[in-house]
């Protein structure tokens, strides 16, 4: 029979849960789910106030959502 005192439950304990956070760490981080991929040029900042805003429509006038400012 194996004994297991206290400070050895604790290892174990604490290895397994960092083992945990470990894989759902990588799994979140390294499979990239590829829905995500919103492409080069997406982004666009205001020259204004410097807001960062995903351009999803592409219009020749765009409007930022912050200060409503029209960009060209």
């Amino acid at each position: 029979m194996i004994a297991l005192d206290l400070i050895s439950a604790a290892s174990l304990l604490l290895s397994f849960f960092l083992f945990l956070v470990f894989s759902l760490w990588i799994r979140y981080n390294f499979i990239k789910d590829k829905k995500a991929d919103y492409g080069i040029g997406s982004f666009e900042q205001c020259p204004y106030c410097t807001h960062i805003f995903f351009d999803y429509l592409k219009d020749t006038v765009r409007v930022c959502p912050k200060c409503k400012s029209l960009l060209g």
